[in-house]
């Protein structure tokens, strides 16, 4: 058959290996057009439709609400009506064996459904180079069988569905935890004394400035001087990052976000806190884009609203520190800070610095 034009699923995002088969938006065998819509994929990020770049006869067998790799043939678009070999010789989807990494085993689409149903991972299976599902099922049960011998009566649970992006979420921070060592540092810090400084700085009758936009201004500035802080370690080779990119960490039941104020050193307090104002109302109505969220250098979470004092902020891929801040003391109006970082970069004392200049600049000293 001549004129066979795939349809490839491209990368809208940097740190998105999968997607998700929305909806097909025409049936396989159908008679299309160029330019018209073919289906809805959706990343961790933002939804998109892919479109048909020339006229023939679209065909498929992937379902809706698969999981595909980024960069493989999902359809093929034909001059003629007639299924292509490559989709008439696979009697499902689920047989296909996506890309792979070569230094892992190639798995098919059911058997790593099952995996995820099971938490089993591609380390389960370090002795094979194909993973069928009778592999995933046999793994399964052994797993029961040492389940039920360590538990004298038999515990009922149920599967608790998580939304896809918790799970790239996971996939992600997994990611990152093995490629760091992480360590954590903090201080006090009076919130009377930076109540005070952010009033020095705003007119009066200015809009209210809140803590974490604040200390988004001011850690974009000290990070200049610790550099370490700035950047990622992988595969022994320690990069610096050029710009000075804070992700500012938002969750309002609508899963976690990290929006980025690019070039945040530049900006005044009033443009970081109007851009961390735009970002939530974005979030909010779910019109955060894919450029809206790349391209984080560090990162900075606020937890101030939550009576936490204290918790370990977990770093970000492709990132070597992360700022949390806490809630106020009971007892008293100071607060903690907390700096998790990558000792693979930086170290105690190099933290211990950051925190310390930090904490001159934001108290009314």
């Amino acid at each position: 058959m001549h004129n066979l034009c795939p349809i490839i699923v491209p990368r809208k995002n940097v740190n998105d290996d999968e997607v998700l088969i929305v909806k097909w938006l025409k049936s396989s065998g159908d008679c299309i057009g160029t330019g018209d819509e073919i289906v809805d994929i959706e990343t961790t990020k933002t939804l998109f439709t892919i479109s048909a770049e020339c006229d023939g006869f679209l065909f498929y067998k992937i379902p809706e609400q698969s999981r595909v790799k980024v960069g493989i043939t999902i359809a093929f678009i034909c001059e003629d009506n007639i299924m292509p070999d490559v989709l008439t010789n696979a009697e499902s989807h689920d047989d296909l064996t996506l890309e792979s990494n070569p230094l892992q085993p190639s798995i098919s689409l059911k058997a790593k459904k099952l995996m995820e149903k099971h938490g089993l991972s591609e380390q389960d299976f370090p002795d094979l180079k194909i993973v069928k599902v009778s592999d995933v099922e046999t793994k399964i049960s052994q797993m029961q069988h040492v389940l039920l011998n360590d538990i004298e009566e038999p515990v009922q649970t149920e599967i608790y569905e998580q939304a896809y992006a918790k799970q790239f979420e996971i996939r992600l921070l997994t990611a990152s935890t093995e490629h760091t060592i992480p360590s954590c540092v903090s201080v006090l810090i009076d919130k009377n004394a930076v109540e005070r400084k952010i009033a020095s700085l705003i007119p009066q009758g200015s809009t209210h400035i809140s803590v974490g936009e604040y200390f988004t201004f001011e850690a974009a500035r000290v990070l200049k001087h610790f550099p370490v802080l700035n950047g990622y370690y992988r595969q022994g080779i320690a990069r610096l990052y050029s710009n000075i990119n804070i992700g500012f960490a938002i969750n309002i039941e609508k899963g976690l976000k990290v929006p980025v104020i690019k070039q945040a050193d530049e900006k005044s307090l009033t443009e970081i806190s109007s851009l961390i104002r735009d970002f939530s109302l974005k979030y909010l109505r779910d019109e955060l884009t894919v450029e809206d969220l790349q391209g984080g250098t560090f990162t900075i979470t606020d937890l101030s609203l939550f009576d936490v004092t204290y918790f370990i902020p977990v770093i970000n891929n492709m990132q070597s520190a992360i700022l949390g801040i806490c809630s106020p003391l009971p007892q008293n109006s100071y607060f903690n800070i907390v700096l998790t970082f990558d000792h693979q970069l930086a170290d105690g004392m190099v933290a211990a610095k950051m925190l310390k200049e930090l904490k001159d600049v934001v108290c009314d000293q």
